[in-house]
């Protein structure tokens, strides 16, 4: 496990195929950096931010990249 602090919108590739990535700042769109660095069965977890403040904790299971 590592800890990476700093802007992480561009992810971490130097800790690439991770199990999970854990992000607290809020996001419109999960950064696809985030996907990528993400091993086949890895989640992400962030907060969603869309219009008029409106926000949502998510944590998808599973993603499918084409």
């Amino acid at each position: 496990m590592a800890w990476v602090v700093g802007d992480g919108l561009q992810g971490h590739s130097e800790g690439a195929e991770c199990h999970a990535v854990i992000a607290a700042c809020a996001v419109r769109t999960i950064p696809p950096p985030w996907l990528w660095q993400l091993s086949d069965v890895g989640t992400v977890t962030t907060t969603l931010r869309g219009r008029l403040l409106a926000s949502c904790l998510v944590r998808p299971a599973s993603c499918v990249l084409s």
